[in-house]
């Protein structure tokens, strides 16, 4: 059986309570989704406060319209955007598969320069997209990898998380055209 990296909650953490204050008690995550017509998104900028950055860019192998999900622990609020394929994935994939992209932002005005909002200096490589600061890392599972990559636009954090899939006993490694799929994205988030 494959163990999935269990994305969701890991990026609750990641995009709110590493720059944010501690929760007391265990998060209360209260979630909507729904289908992303430009009526949810319109929706899900007006329970969030900020206007959300959609990618002009995606994969060719992921559709156009995503999930949108609205998170709230208590502690902090994000939005995500969940594109997935176009057609159904074969189990096992034949070859390196894009499973889907997610997608969340948050409005953190008082964590502008968190430097842990953009992942561990140890283990991150930093750059920056159209001058903005931004770092990349990959997360291991089974037969998976998740290629992260995380920039600021002023008060609002991006997180993207590409989830690749490896066929059985093939090696689990991100090319170089497989981690510029994800820089492409986030750079199409951006104005010009």
């Amino acid at each position: 059986m494959t163990r999935r990296i269990v994305a969701p909650f890991c990026l609750l953490a990641l995009v709110g309570l590493a720059c944010g204050d501690s929760a007391k008690g265990g998060p209360q995550v209260t979630g909507d989704s729904s289908v992303g017509s430009s009526r949810q998104i319109r929706e899900l900028e007006s329970r969030l406060g900020f206007q959300i950055l959609l990618p002009q860019y995606l994969p060719s192998s992921l559709g156009d319209v995503p999930t949108v999900y609205y998170r709230n622990d208590g502690v902090s609020i994000d939005g995500e955007l969940l594109y997935t394929p176009r057609n159904e994935v074969t189990r096992p994939p034949a070859g390196p598969t894009l499973f889907s992209i997610r997608i969340i932002e948050a409005h953190q005005p008082d964590n502008e320069s968190c430097t842990p909002c953009l992942g561990s200096p140890k283990s991150a490589q930093r750059f920056s997209i159209n001058g903005l600061p931004a770092s990349a890392q990959e997360m291991r599972g089974d037969r998976q990898i998740i290629h992260d990559v995380r920039f600021r636009a002023g008060a609002i954090l991006v997180v993207l998380h590409l989830d690749w899939e490896f066929p059985d006993g093939a090696p689990a490694l991100l090319s170089d055209e497989m981690r510029t799929e994800g820089l492409k994205t986030a750079e199409s988030m951006l104005p010009d």
